[in-house]
Parts: C-alpha cells; structure tokens; sequence
C-alpha cells in the first residue's frame, strides 16, 4: 500500500523526495500499530494511507504535511495515534503538527462540530476523509456499534461534508443511504 501512496502522490504532482516520504512513514505507522491490530486483513491495517489515498484523489490535497498527518490519525482507536514527538519522528514536525489540529477523542457532537466548522479546510478535510474511511468498512467490523456509528456520521459528518461539498459530500451521502439500506434496514 505504501508504494500505492507514493505513486497516487506523485500523479497528483507531489515531487519525488516528498512523495517519497509518505511511503516510507506509512510503513513506519503500520509496524507500530501492527502489535495492536495483528490482522492483515481487519480494516485498520490500512486504514491511514487509505484516508492519505481519499484526501489526494477525492480533494486534490497535495500537501505533504498534511497527507502524513492523515497517514496518523485515527478518530475511532485513539490509542493507535502517536504522541506528538513519536508523530514528529515518523512523519515530520509539520505532519505532527497538523495532527495537533486534527479532533481530540472524546469531544461530544457539538464540540466537534463547533471545532470542525471554525477550522480551516485542510483540517476539515483531514477529518472528513478519515471518518469516511471508517464508514467505508463498518461492515466488516464487529467492535463498533453500527447504528451508533452510522447515526453520528448522519448527524455530524454528513452536513460538514455538504458545507465542504466536492465528492467528499457525494461520497458521505452515497454510504449513508446504501449503508442505512444495507445493514439497518434487514
């Protein structure tokens, strides 16, 4: 997956060295988090360069401060996040930093809503990415309560990616209404 990131980075124009960076700071994440999700084939696995393969495919972002941070943060296993000074080591100080900016764990809806529509939009962005990611494979996770899940993506997510707009909205509103048909609805 590594390799996938440096390649889509670079189609995007994101030069060599740069790109380059991403690939490597994926694989340094995922032998971090590996002892903690120990299954090559559970979503989490790959879960932060695919929100990286979101972010420069679905929102054109190019930059490689803010792709690191994505190739960091997880809102639904907090745990799995580095430390700001572990961040900074395997990915950059910007990427840390960006990962500053990123949603705290445990802010109630309207906390999070408040933080995410005061930020800018390649913080936005981030968070929006990640979550649809997550959306993406709720329904091959069985240590998420589903309908919670999809309950505060339709209330929280879904308007900030509507206020965003581009295809993250269109991809938000997409999952929401084949997942509610799907898994809710049996």
């Amino acid at each position: 997956m590594a390799g996938r990131v440096v390649a889509t980075a670079r189609r995007h124009g994101l030069a060599g060295d740069d790109a380059a960076s991403l690939g490597i700071a994926f694989d340094r994440i995922v032998r971090e988090r590996w002892p903690a999700i120990g299954d090559e084939h559970h979503p989490d696995h790959l879960h932060t360069a695919r929100t990286a393969l979101i972010l420069l495919d679905d929102v054109g972002l190019v930059d490689r401060s803010a792709l690191g941070a994505a190739l960091l943060f997880d809102s639904l296993n907090p745990a799995l996040v580095p430390t700001a000074e572990r961040a900074a080591s395997i990915a950059g100080a910007d990427a840390a930093g960006w990962l500053g900016a990123l949603p705290p764990a445990g802010l109630d809806e309207a906390e999070l809503i408040e933080r995410l529509v005061t930020s800018d939009a390649t913080t936005l962005h981030l968070a929006l990415a990640e979550r649809l990611d997550h959306a993406r494979h709720l329904h091959m996770r069985d240590d998420v309560d589903r309908a919670a899940f999809h309950a505060g993506v339709t209330r929280v997510y879904l308007p900030l990616a509507r206020r965003a707009g581009g295809p993250l909205h269109a991809r938000f509103d997409r999952w929401a209404t084949a997942f509610r048909r799907r898994h809710l609805h049996r």
